[in-house]
């Protein structure tokens, strides 16, 4: 064996190990390509479709299927109405209330009335009270107002005096309003059939709740209740 031969033969068996190592790691590596990457933490939930049986995807796409038809369906419209499971009123709407001398009747104020006097009947309807902008948020014990009272549908003959109009106040005051005819004018001593009138009752009242009473003449005795009565509130604060 020559010199060189010698030498490559001592340089190739100091490098056997090292080749060794290389060709185990491509063999690992090689081996690591080949398995399959570890589930994703969606893979851990969910199991996959030759988990789920025959009849559950069926569900699944029965539920996929009604989901879309929901979705493109028209939204239903909405019915004006009550709500059917709530409970219906008996009460009819939009009626007349009819007060007489043995029936007399407590309205609020927007409310019509049918009068039945002994000389005639109409339909009063009394609206207010009117106070000027400016006292809302004074919290101001008094209040400047107006109502109007209006008498349409009337037949026969109905008496009209000063001292039949009263407002009652919160603190209990029982105040005789000024009264005018709208337009102008005074009012005149009784309607008769066919006539309008409204009339204009104008007063300083406390805030609070409070009520326009009507007592035409001879319809009242001492101790009886009045005719007619509007309940309303003056809100200043």
């Amino acid at each position: 064996m020559t010199p060189v031969t010698s030498r490559l033969s001592e340089r190739g068996r100091r490098l056997a190990p090292a080749a060794v190592l290389v060709l185990a790691g491509a063999a690992l590596a090689g081996c690591g390509s080949s398995r399959a990457a570890p589930p994703t933490h969606a893979d851990a939930n969910f199991p996959s479709d030759r988990q789920v049986s025959a009849s559950e995807k069926a569900q699944q796409r029965k539920l996929h299927e009604e989901v879309l038809a929901r979705l493109h369906s028209r939204a239903p419209k909405n019915k004006p109405g009550v709500a059917s499971f709530l409970p219906r009123s008996t009460t009819r709407v939009n009626r007349i209330v009819v007060a007489t001398r043995s029936h007399p009747k407590l309205a609020i104020a927007g409310i019509g009335v049918e009068l039945h006097l002994a000389g005639g009947e109409t339909l009063a309807t009394l609206n207010g009270p009117l106070y000027n902008n400016k006292y809302v948020g004074t919290n101001d014990p008094t209040v400047p107002a107006k109502f109007l009272l209006t008498f349409t549908r009337v037949h026969g003959e109905i008496p009209l005096t000063a001292k039949d109009f009263t407002v009652l106040d919160q603190q209990g005051n029982n105040i005789v309003p000024r009264i005018r005819m709208r337009g102008g004018g005074r009012m005149p001593g009784q309607l008769r059939s066919g006539h309008r009138l409204t009339l204009v009752l104008s007063t300083v009242i406390s805030a609070g709740d409070g009520s326009i009473v009507y007592n035409p003449t001879g319809i009242t005795r001492a101790g009886r209740r009045p005719l007619v009565g509007w309940d309303f509130i003056v809100e200043d604060d």
